[in-house]
């Protein structure tokens, strides 16, 4: 696997894992099948349409999370919003923005913005 300037990494990452452990996971993913679906899958992601930024939490509970905390006023329009942008409230990129001023734009449009 590939390190720091795309060196080949041969040591473990962190002392928890053991060098047997490590050259076994990097044979593994070293592997006809885990190359395809490593391709795979980066082909996939250069698809998506905005760039969430929740990490692994969902938009369905970050919105539950953040209504238990600020009652009914949250709305699903503003967890999508906030499931795309940074901490500071910037948008990850261009893109992101461009869609996540469309939807707002199209929920305004069909007056749902408060959903």
């Amino acid at each position: 696997m590939k390190g720091e300037n795309e060196e080949l990494s041969i040591e473990p990452p962190e002392q928890r894992i053991t060098q047997a452990t490590w050259d076994s996971l990097v044979d593994y993913w070293g592997t006809d099948e885990k190359v395809q679906e490593f391709e795979r899958n980066k082909k996939n992601r250069a698809h998506e349409q905005a760039t969430h930024t929740l990490g692994a939490k969902s938009i369905a509970r970050h919105n539950q999370e953040q209504r238990e905390k600020l009652g009914d006023n949250y709305t699903t329009l503003a967890a999508y919003i906030k499931a795309h942008q940074t901490k500071s409230g910037d948008y990850p990129n261009e893109h992101t923005r461009s869609i996540c001023e469309k939807v707002i734009e199209v929920c305004q449009e069909k007056d749902i913005y408060h959903v």
